[in-house]
């Protein structure tokens, strides 16, 4: 009898379709009646489609990683319930039959079980060009995100991960992909490093410069519907300087001719709603650089099978003669 591969060794649309039985069967928890399950994106969390048939009503699915807690989960969720509650267009948790708003799920192939939330649908589609005016309209999005987070107060037992100097540039989970890094590339990371800590010691956390955080702010996460735009996948949201926000954002425009007018736009449309004093955003460069830095040795550290690290090198291959340029201005 042949031996069953182990599941991470899969390719990942075998595991994707493993992981939509295990999908199948959070969703029988949920009082919807029949449903069609489509996949949508299998990145760190495997998320599906799901839509109702007597009214078409969708809603999303998703099977967490196994490296996010129940008490995580609970308080994303807890969290988008008040961005709600404040009038952000956000998705919300589905409770299930239980009344709880978090199942676990087993499914054969999958080595552990897996916590699944159901989500309500964020109407929208994605921006396909990168106008000012569309970075404008994120960046006050972003200052509108920013300032509910300046004024939340967490209830007991609220726990989301950490965006700061120790967790994004010199935890101990990294220490792998620190040491994958070539000696001319690990020269200007470490420079990074020293100069986010050194930094991260002036910088007074108060609400007005640290708070919870999307933590990903991509094009893949912002939808336009009509004239409004949504924020979705709040997976990595945490605590941690708006200044990174910002940075996620920036990551993603860098590379453009148009850099410098796309970057402004940001900014002007962040300070159409939030603060932003010209001392912290002197320090934007940096933070591009914090989140290169993380990204690199995230993908490094990386097991062998995932998606990132099978990047990495195409990913330094860009940003480490950058980073030297950066900090040659710094």
């Amino acid at each position: 009898m042949p031996k069953t591969q182990p599941f991470y060794e899969l390719p990942r649309p075998d595991q994707f379709r493993w992981l939509k039985k295990l999908a199948c069967a959070a969703l029988a928890k949920y009082d919807l009646g029949p449903t069609d399950i489509a996949p949508l994106n299998y990145g760190v969390n495997a998320t599906y489609r799901v839509t109702r048939h007597r009214d078409g009503t969708r809603f999303v699915l998703r099977v967490h990683t196994p490296r996010r807690s129940p008490a995580e989960i609970r308080s994303e969720l807890t969290w988008l319930e008040a961005l709600h509650t404040s009038g952000l267009v956000v998705s919300r948790a589905v409770t299930a039959c239980d009344g709880e708003p978090l199942d676990t799920a087993t499914a054969l192939q999958v080595p552990e079980a897996r916590h699944c939330t159901l989500l309500t649908w964020a109407e929208g589609r994605h921006a396909t060009k990168r106008t000012p005016e569309l970075l404008r309209r994120i960046g006050t999005q972003i200052a509108r995100l920013h300032n509910h987070s300046s004024r939340f107060q967490p209830p007991r037992g609220f726990t989301r991960p950490r965006w700061d100097s120790h967790s994004l540039v010199h935890d101990s989970s990294w220490r792998i992909g620190w040491t994958r890094l070539t000696p001319s590339e690990r020269k200007p990371f470490r420079e990074v490093a020293e100069r986010f800590k050194g930094v991260a010691a002036k910088l007074v956390a108060g609400p007005q410069v640290f708070g919870l955080i999307h933590g990903d702010f991509t094009f893949d996460n912002v939808l336009l519907y009509h004239r409004d735009l949504r924020i979705i996948d709040f997976d990595d949201c945490g605590f941690g300087y708006f200044l990174y926000d910002l940075s996620t954002l920036l990551d993603r425009i860098e590379w453009r001719e148009d850099y410098a007018s796309l970057r402004a736009a940001v900014l002007e449309g962040y300070r159409q709603e939030g603060s932003l004093s010209p001392n912290h955003e002197a320090l934007l460069d940096l933070f591009l650089l914090v989140r290169w830095t993380f990204l690199g040795v995230a993908f490094l550290s990386a097991p062998e099978y995932a998606p990132g690290r099978a990047y990495a090198p195409r990913f330094l291959k860009i940003v480490v003669p950058k980073m030297r340029k950066y900090l040659l201005n710094l």
